[in-house]
């Protein structure tokens, strides 16, 4: 009989989980005990949620007033929605990346832009503007904290019981960072690795790219690789349960988005003439709206990579493959 045994977290950081509206299901949160002691992301803004994240802390000894600071992965609503908040109430310190001071608004509506230029019905961008316009009730810009410490690659946190070196892994989103924990064998690694799943790469807006986005996936990797040459140590994530080697998940993440992209390829080999936001659909067959706009993201991504790498060729203006690379074929015995 093989016995599977639950990574657990090191000893002086508790996990919290937290509830969220999002498909995605239940967000972590980490207690790094200390004086003070430190929290590694809050979840979403809601009553709900920061009743659930209180009673945690509590079953710990602390209260929200006791922390001395909030260190964000990302500023993705169901990490960081809740840290404007609770920052007015407390006066805790809320630390991330300068890009996290925007947060994902500026590039909402480039990604509405995206899509319709790549084929997505009208009606689908209408349903995600009102989910958006719902959404944003269970968070707040980061520039409406009144304190926020900005720290980017190579920058080092200290207070109370954690002392983090700090990573920039963009590629899931551009202000996303990894905390990683020498002293305890441990990364916080948000949403840049999870256990069963790769994470979505969202497009990256800068509007002095290449067609007004950077490659995510190419960012992603070299995330990745940032991540691998720490060696095997615990992942402690944004979703699920904690990895027991994050070195081994960085490269199995790495072989699935490989894999992955040659079925794109095969795909816009097959499909020519289609569009981005078909393709995507023929590939995922999602039916939700969210699962749509999610599946088209990852395709654009992976299409971006590809032709930069000159084995697709997009028509950008309508938004179709026009030329792909005839694909190898595997050998077979």
């Amino acid at each position: 009989m093989i016995v599977r045994t639950r990574t657990a977290c090191p000893p002086g950081v508790h996990q919290i989980s937290l509830p969220t509206p999002y498909p995605v299901g239940r967000s972590n949160a980490f207690l790094i005990q200390g004086d003070p002691p430190v929290l590694v992301d809050c979840g979403v803004k809601s009553t709900r949620a920061t009743a659930e994240l209180e009673a945690g802390l509590g079953e710990h000894g602390v209260r929200l007033e006791d922390l001395g600071a909030i260190l964000l992965s990302h500023p993705h609503f169901d990490h960081s929605g809740a840290a404007a908040a609770i920052a007015r109430r407390t006066g805790v310190k809320v630390v991330g990346h300068r890009f996290g001071l925007e947060y994902e608004f500026r590039g909402r509506d480039a990604f509405y832009r995206v899509l319709a230029q790549y084929g997505a019905p009208p009606s689908l961008i209408d349903t995600l503007v009102a989910m958006n316009d719902y959404g944003d009730r269970f968070g707040e810009q980061l520039t409406a904290l009144a304190k926020l410490e900005l720290l980017d690659q190579g920058d080092r946190f200290v207070m109370g019981g954690a002392e983090l070196d700090v990573l920039y892994t963009p590629g899931h989103n551009a202000a996303h960072l990894c905390f990683h924990d020498r002293g305890r064998g441990a990364l916080y690694c948000g949403d840049l690795l999870l256990a069963g799943i790769t994470p979505n790469p969202l497009p990256h807006f800068d509007l002095e790219a290449d067609r007004g986005r950077l490659l995510s996936l190419n960012l992603y990797l070299d995330s990745l690789d940032r991540v691998e040459a720490l060696g095997p140590v615990i992942g402690l994530t944004g979703h699920g349960r904690p990895l027991a080697d994050t070195a081994a998940a960085a490269r199995k993440a790495r072989r699935q988005i490989h894999q992955r992209a040659e079925i794109v390829l095969e795909l816009c080999y097959e499909h020519l003439g289609q569009t981005l936001f078909a393709l995507a659909g023929r590939l995922f067959g999602e039916e939700n709206p969210l699962g749509e706009a999610l599946a088209f993201s990852e395709l654009l991504a992976h299409a971006d990579r590809l032709e930069a790498n000159g084995r697709i060729k997009v028509d950008h203006e309508r938004g179709t493959v026009v030329w792909a690379q005839e694909p190898i074929a595997e050998e077979t015995e």
